[in-house]
C-alpha cells in the first residue's frame, strides 16, 4: 500500500473510531465489506498468519495498522480474543506487522504470550516471520515464553527466523535456549532452511552454535545439498562453508542427486571444480543412473564436460540405456565433444532399453551434417532402426536437413523403407506443417514413390494438402504419377483436405490439375462441408464460391443430416455474404438435420448469434416455430441465452411465446434462468421476462418437473428484478414441484434478495409450508446461510421456529450444524427457548456445534445458556465427547478451560473422551487430554479396548512408546471382544515401528493367537499389510499356523490374490495348504500367483491333485487353468477332494471379520 494512502487511511480510521455509535455498529456488523476487508490483508510470507478471508473487525484493523489511539479510546468495546476464520488473533497480526506497542498493551491486559492460533502459531513465531527484532526481544524477556513452540506444521521460531535470514533474531533465540536441530514436520531444520534460502550469515551463526550439517531436510538431503538445489542468495559461499565444516559432499536426495549433479546441471564450473577438489565423487549415479557428466552433456556445458573427464568421470549408460552421446546430441553439444566421447569408447550404436533411438537417429533428427559425419566416421550402423521402425532417413526427413538426407542416400539407406505406420521417408517429410520443401525435392530427385499410402491411407500429397504446403504440392503435381482420385482410409480426397485447410490457392491449384468434385465420401461430407468448417476463415467465401462453380451440391447432407449451411452456422457467428451466397445457389432454409435442427436453430444455439444473420434468415422465410426433436424452438434457444434484443426481433416476427419443449417448458422458464451469461445478459433477462409476459406467456407455466418460472429464477439466483417481474405478473409462490415438493416460497430462500419479494406476495398464504422432506422455507434459509431471508421470515410474525422434520431437526439446529452464527443469533433473539431444542437422538445444539467443529457457534450458545452442557444423547455422548470424537482440538481446549465440563465422562461402552480422540490420530489433541488432571491412562472400554491397544491399532508409535514409559501399556493382555492382543492391532495398522516396539517388550509372544485362532501374521495378511508381514517374518514368527477354520496365512493371501505377500510367505518357508492355495489361484485366474505356487512345488506335493482338478477345468472350459498347470491329463490318479475354501465362504469370512 503506498505510504500516502496508508497515512490517509490511519487518519480516517482513528477519526472513525472516535465516533462511538458508528464504531459500535461496525464492531457488531455481520456483513462483510470487500472494500473494508481489503484494508486489513496481511502480506503473505513464509507461513505468515494471513488475514485473507477474515471478518474485518476493528481489532484486526488496530492490530494491522498499529492504531494505539483507537486502542485506548475503544478498549472496552473490543474483543481481543476474537479469532478470524484462519484461527489467528489480533496479537499475531500485530506481531507480524511490527507494532510493538500494540503487542505490549495486549499482553499487559492479560493476553497469553503463547496464544495459540488455529494452526498453533505463537506471537513469537509471527514476529520471527515478520523479522521484527524489537518484538522478538520483548517477548523473549517475558517469563513463560515458549521459545521452541512449534506450529501445527512443526515450524519453530528459529526455523522461521533462519529462513527469513535474520541473524540477530537467530542469536536472540539461541541465547534463550532455542533447540538448534529441532525439525519441522517436513524435516526442515534451521540450518537446512537458511541454506536453502542462501542466508550466509545465518548459516555461520548456526554452525558456531553446533548445528548438525547432516540432518536430512525437506528437500531430501543435507544442508549442503539444499543450497546446491535451490541456488538462492549466497549459495556458493554456503556450500564452501559447509564443506569446510565437514558436511558430506556426496549426500543424496530422494532421487539420489548430489550437489555435484546440481552444479553440473546449472553450468556452475567454479562450483564443480571446488567440489571435485574437495574429493566429491564424480561418477555417482542418481536413481535414473545419471551422473554429473550426463547432466553436463544435457545442458551443453562444454568446459564442465572436459573438466569432469579429466578428473576421472566414467562413461556408462544410465538405467534407461542412454549414453553420453545421446545426452550430448540432445543437449546440443558441438562436434569436438562428440569426438571426445567417441575417443572414450562410447558405443555409437547403443540404443536405449526401449530400443527407441540410437545416437545417429538423434543426430539425424537434429539435422547437423558435421555431427552426423562424426558418427558415420566412427562406423555407426547405417541400417539401424528404432523400435517404431524409423530409419536414419525417416529421422533426417523429420529433421529437415537436405544435406543430411543426401548424405544418407549416398550411403545407400533405403529410400522406400517403411516405419510401423507404413510411412516412407518422403511421407514423413510431408507430415510436418513447417517441413522443408528442399527435403521433399531431394527425395523426388532420388526417385521416391509419391503414390504410396501409409496405414491411414494418406499419400505424401494428402499430407501436404492438409498441411497447406502449397509449393511442395506443386512439386508433386509437376512430378507426375499422382492419382488425383486417391482417398484416405477415412475417405478424404486431396480436395477435401485442401478445402478443410482454408487455403484458396491450394484448392484452385488442385482443381486446375484435375482434382474435380468426386462422389460423396462415406461420411457424406463434401468439400463444401469441410471448407465452411475450416479454422482459417479469411478465404472461405472464395473457396465456397469456387466449389459451387465446380458443381458442389449446396444441399448435400452428411451423416448427421447437416447441409453445408447447417455446418457453417453451427460453428461460426456467420458472415452475411457467405450466407447470402448459399441462398443465391438455392440452399434449403428449413431442412432439418438428424436432431431436427434447422439452420435457424443452429444459429440461435450459438452463444452470441449475429442479429444481422438472424434478420437475413427471417427475410428468407425461415420457419420461426419449427422445433427440433427436443421441442426447442429458436425462441427457446434465445431465451435460454438471455439475449433480449434477439428475443425482441423474433417475437416481432411472429414467434410463438407459448411453445413448449418436450420437458413442457415455455421460453419464459428459460429466460428466468441464468446459464453462462454475462452481467449484461442478466440485466437483459429482465427485459426478456417482461417482453414474454407482454406477449402472452403464462407466468405460472409448468415444465415436466412442475417447476414454474419463479422457481427457475430463484433456483439459479438470477436477479431480484426478475423475481419482482414474475410476482407483479401474478406468479403463484405456493405451487409445488415434483422432485422435492418445494414451492416457489422455498426456492426464494436461496437468496436474501428474493425472500422479501415472495413473502410480500398476496398469494404467499402459508409461511410454514412443507416440502416432501417436511422442510419449511425457514429451514431452507437456515441451511443455505441467508440471514436476510431468515430475518424476513421472522418478520412475518406467524413463522414457527420450532417446526421439525423427520429426525427432529429444526431450522435452529441446521444453522448450528452448519456454523451460521448470524442465523443462530437471529433465531435465538426471536425465540430464546429454542436453545433447548433436541433431535430424536437427544442431540442438543451443543452436541451439533461440537460434532461439526463450530467454535464460534459454541461460544454463542454457551454465552446464552450453558445449563445443558453436560446433557447426553442416545449414545451417552456429551457435547465434549463429540468434540473429542470429531478431533476438534480448538473446541476441546476451549471447553477444558471451563469448570462445568467433565473431561472424564464415560459414554457408551464406557469410553472416555480420550479413548474417543485416539481414533482421530491427532497427536496434539490426544496429548492435551492425557495431561488433564485425573486422567486414567490405563482405563479400558467394556470391550477391553485400552488407550494402548487403540494407539497400536492406529499405528501411533510415539504414543505407544509414551504409554510404555509411563508403565500403563497392557502389552500382554487381550481385548475382551475377540481376544485380540496389542500385537494383532499393530499388525493390522501396518506401522512397522509399533510392531518392533511391541516385540521388544518382555513377555510379548510373537505367535500369540486370538479367540478365532488368528496370529498377528494372519491378521497382517488378512489386511494386506505387506510391511507388517515382512517385519513379522524377519522376527521368525510361525508361518503355517492355521486359524480356527484351518486357513493358513498362505491360503488367506491366495484368496486375496496378494502376490507380494504370497512370495514373502513362500520365501519364509510356508508349505501348508500349497495345493489348496493353487486351486484358489486357478479359480481367480491369477496367472502370476499360479506360477509362484507352481515354482514352490504345489502340484508335485500331492500326486492325486492333477486329474480331478483338470477334469473340473475341462468341464468348465477353463483353458487358462489347464495351460497354467501345464500338466499332462493322461496321468490318472484316484480323485481326492481339494481343501480349498469356496468363494462364498471367503466372502462370509471377510464379512464376519
Amino acid at each position: 500500500m503506498p505510504r500516502g494512502r496508508r497515512e490517509d487511511l490511519v487518519d480516517k480510521l482513528e477519526a472513525f473510531f472516535r465516533d462511538e455509535e458508528a464504531f459500535s455498529d461496525w464492531n457488531h456488523d455481520s456483513l462483510e465489506s470487500d472494500e473494508r476487508q481489503n484494508y486489513f490483508l496481511m502480506d503473505t510470507d513464509f507461513e505468515s498468519p494471513c488475514l485473507s478471508g477474515h471478518k474485518a473487525t476493528p481489532t484486526f484493523a488496530i492490530a494491522k495498522l498499529g492504531l494505539i489511539s483507537a486502542f485506548d479510546e475503544q478498549e472496552d468495546l473490543l474483543d481481543w480474543n476474537y479469532n478470524n476464520i484462519k484461527g489467528q488473533a489480533p496479537i499475531h497480526v500485530a506481531a507480524f506487522a511490527g507494532h510493538l506497542e500494540v503487542v505490549q498493551r495486549l499482553i499487559e491486559r492479560g493476553m497469553d504470550i503463547n496464544h495459540r492460533g488455529d494452526k498453533d502459531y505463537s506471537p513469537l513465531l509471527a514476529a520471527c516471520v515478520g523479522r521484527h527484532r524489537n518484538i522478538v526481544d520483548y517477548l523473549l524477556s517475558l517469563e513463560g515464553v515458549e521459545v521452541n513452540r512449534r506450529s501445527r506444521f512443526g515450524k519453530a521460531p528459529l526455523i522461521a527466523a533462519s529462513r527469513a535470514g535474520d541473524e540477530n533474531i537467530c542469536r536472540l533465540l539461541l541465547d534463550k535456549g532455542a533447540v538448534i536441530n529441532l525439525q519441522a514436520n517436513d524435516n526442515d531444520t534451521a540450518l537446512t532452511a537458511a541454506s536453502e534460502c542462501g542466508k550466509l550469515s545465518v548459516v555461520q551463526t548456526l554452525l558456531k552454535h553446533g548445528a548438525d550439517t547432516e540432518i536430512v531436510g525437506r528437500l531430501g538431503g543435507n544442508a549442503l545439498l539444499a543450497a546446491a538445489v535451490c541456488r538462492e542468495g549466497q549459495w556458493a559461499e554456503i556450500i564452501k562453508l559447509l564443506a569446510r565444516a565437514g558436511a558430506n559432499l556426496d549426500a543424496q536426495d530422494a532421487v539420489k542427486d548430489t550437489a555435484l549433479h546440481m552444479a553440473a546441471q546449472a553450468g556452475e564450473l567454479d562450483m564443480v571444480r571446488f567440489l571435485v577438489m574437495k574429493k566429491a565423487k564424480v561418477s555417482i549415479q542418481n536413481i535414473a543412473g545419471k551422473t554429473a557428466l550426463d547432466f553436463a552433456c544435457a545442458g551443453n556445458q562444454t568446459k564442465i564436460i572436459e573438466y569432469l573427464l579429466k578428473n576421472g568421470a566414467t562413461c556408462e549408460p544410465d538405467t534407461s540405456g542412454r549414453t553420453e552421446l545421446h545426452e550430448a546430441i540432445d543437449g546440443g553439444c558441438d562436434v569436438d565433444i562428440l569426438k571426445l566421447f567417441v575417443s572414450k569408447g562410447v558405443d555409437v550404436n547403443a540404443k536405449d532399453n526401449a530400443g527407441i533411438k540410437g545416437a545417429l537417429h538423434l543426430a539425424a533428427r537434429r539435422g547437423e551434417h558435421a555431427i552426423v559425419q562424426v558418427l558415420i566416421d566412427a562406423e555407426a550402423d547405417m541400417n539401424i532402426k528404432s523400435s517404431s521402425g524409423q530409419t536414419l532417413l525417416h529421422e533426417a526427413a523429420r529433421g529437415g536437413s537436405a544435406d543430411v538426407v543426401r548424405r544418407f542416400l549416398t550411403y545407400g539407406v533405403d529410400i522406400e523403407a517403411r516405419n510401423k505406420d507404413e510411412q516412407t521417408p518422403l511421407a514423413v517429410a510431408c507430415c510436418e506443417s513447417e517441413g522443408s520443401d528442399d527435403v521433399v525435392r531431394v527425395f523426388l530427385d532420388a526417385g521416391a514413390k509419391v503414390v504410396v499410402g501409409d496405414k491411414w491411407g494418406y499419400t505424401p500429397l494428402h499430407r501436404l494438402a492438409g498441411n497447406m504446403r502449397r509449393s511442395a504440392v506443386m512439386m508433386l503435381l509437376e512430378n507426375g504419377n499422382v492419382d488425383m482420385t486417391a482417398r484416405t482410409n477415412s475417405d478424404l480426397s486431396f480436395l477435401d483436405l485442401a478445402a478443410q485447410s482454408g487455403d484458396y490457392e491450394l484448392v484452385r491449384s488442385l482443381l486446375e490439375h484435375g482434382a474435380g468434385i468426386q462422389p460423396e465420401a462415406a461420411s457424406k461430407q463434401t468439400p463444401l462441408h469441410l471448407a465452411v468448417m475450416a479454422e482459417k476463415q479469411d478465404k472461405v467465401y472464395a473457396i465456397v464460391e469456387r466449389l459451387l462453380e465446380e458443381g458442389c451440391d449446396v444441399n448435400a447432407r452428411d451423416d448427421h443430416g447437416c447441409t453445408p449451411l447447417h455446418a457453417y452456422l453451427s460453428l461460426n457467428e456467420g458472415k452475411e455474404n457467405i450466407v447470402q451466397l448459399f441462398f443465391s445457389q438455392g440452399a434449403d432454409i428449413d431442412v432439418q438435420d438428424n436432431d431436427g435442427d434447422t439452420v435457424l436453430n443452429c444459429l440461435t444455439e450459438f452463444k452470441q448469434p449475429s442479429e444481422l444473420i438472424l434478420r437475413l434468415l427471417l427475410k428468407n422465410g425461415a420457419d420461426l416455430n419449427l422445433g427440433n426433436y427436443e421441442g426447442m424452438t429458436p425462441l427457446h434457444n434465445l431465451a435460454r441465452s438471455g439475449l433480449a434484443s434477439h428475443v425482441r426481433i423474433i417475437l416481432e416476427a411472429g414467434a410463438n411465446s407459448m411453445a413448449r419443449d418436450k420437458h413442457n417448458r415455455q421460453p419464459i422458464q428459460y429466460a428466468a434462468k441464468t446459464n453462462e451469461a454475462t452481467v449484461r445478459a442478466l440485466l437483459d433477462f429482465e427485459a426478456d421476462v417482461n417482453l414474454l409476459l407482454k406477449m402472452g406467456a403464462c407466468v405460472d407455466a409448468r415444465d415436466s418437473e412442475n417447476k414454474t418460472p419463479l422457481m427457475c429464477a430463484c433456483e439459479t439466483v438470477a436477479s431480484a428484478q426478475v423475481v419482482e417481474i414474475l410476482i407483479d405478473a401474478g406468479a403463484d409462490p405456493m405451487i409445488k414441484d415434483k422432485t422435492y415438493g418445494a414451492t416457489g416460497h422455498h426456492y426464494s430462500c436461496f437468496s436474501d434478495d428474493f425472500a422479501p419479494v415472495v413473502i410480500a406476495s398476496s398469494k404467499c398464504v402459508e409461511i410454514d409450508v412443507r416440502d416432501k422432506s417436511e422442510s419449511t422455507p425457514l429451514m431452507w434459509a437456515s441451511w443455505n446461510a441467508h440471514p436476510g431471508a431468515v430475518k424476513e421470515l421472522l418478520k412475518a410474525g406467524s413463522v414457527d421456529t420450532c417446526v421439525t422434520k423427520a429426525g427432529g431437526i429444526n431450522a435452529f439446529l441446521y444453522a448450528v450444524m452448519d456454523g451460521y452464527v448470524e442465523v443462530v443469533k437471529l433465531l435465538l433473539v426471536h425465540n430464546p427457548g429454542i436453545i433447548t431444542a433436541v433431535d430424536k437422538r437427544k442431540n442438543t445444539a451443543l452436541h451439533f456445534a461440537c460434532r461439526e467443529g463450530r467454535l464460534d457457534v459454541l461460544k454463542l450458545l454457551l454465552d446464552t445458556d450453558a445449563s445443558n452442557i453436560g446433557a447426553v444423547n442416545s449414545k451417552s455422548y456429551t457435547a465434549f465427547d463429540e468434540a473429542a470424537k470429531g478431533g476438534h482440538t480448538d473446541i476441546v481446549a476451549f471447553m477444558l478451560a471451563r469448570d462445568d465440563v467433565d473431561p472424564h465422562h464415560r459414554s457408551v461402552r464406557d469410553s472416555t473422551p480420550l479413548l474417543l480422540a485416539v481414533y482421530t490420530g491427532k497427536k496434539d489433541l490426544i496429548e492435551m487430554l492425557m495431561n488433564v488432571e485425573g486422567t486414567d491412562l490405563a482405563h479400558g472400554s467394556t470391550g477391553g479396548m485400552t488407550l494402548f491397544k487403540m494407539a497400536a491399532s492406529m499405528g501411533l508409535a510415539s504414543l505407544c512408546r509414551t504409554l510404555i514409559e509411563k508403565g500403563v501399556a497392557d502389552c500382554t493382555i487381550p481385548s475382551k471382544t475377540g481376544g485380540f492382543y496389542p500385537l494383532h492391532y499393530a499388525a493390522t495398522s501396518g506401522n512397522v515401528e509399533v510392531i518392533e516396539l511391541l516385540l521388544s517388550q518382555p513377555g510379548v509372544d510373537k505367535n500369540v493367537v486370538s479367540m478365532n485362532g488368528y496370529t498377528s501374521l494372519c491378521d497382517a495378511v488378512r489386511m494386506g499389510r505387506e510391511k507388517s508381514v515382512e517385519t513379522l517374518l524377519a522376527h521368525n514368527v510361525e508361518v503355517d499356523t492355521p486359524d480356527n477354520r484351518g486357513r493358513t496365512p498362505l491360503l488367506i493371501a491366495s484368496q486375496k490374490s496378494n502376490q507380494n505377500i504370497v512370495k514373502a510367505l513362500l520365501g519364509a518357508g510356508a508349505k501348508a495348504e500349497l495345493n489348496d492355495a493353487l486351486s484358489i489361484a486357478l479359480t481367480n485366474r491369477d496367472e502370476g500367483l499360479v506360477q509362484l505356487l507352481k515354482n514352490a512345488g504345489a502340484i508335485e506335493q500331492d500326486e492325486d491333485f492333477g486329474i480331478e482338478e483338470l477334469m473340473k477345468m475341462a468341464t468348465l472350459g477353463d483353458v487358462f487353468g489347464i495351460e497354467a498347470l501345464g500338466t499332462d491329463t493322461g496321468d490318472t490318479a484316484t480323485a481326492k477332494e481339494p481343501q480349498a475354501i469356496s468363494g462364498a465362504e471367503c466372502v462370509e469370512e471377510d464379512l464376519t471379520s
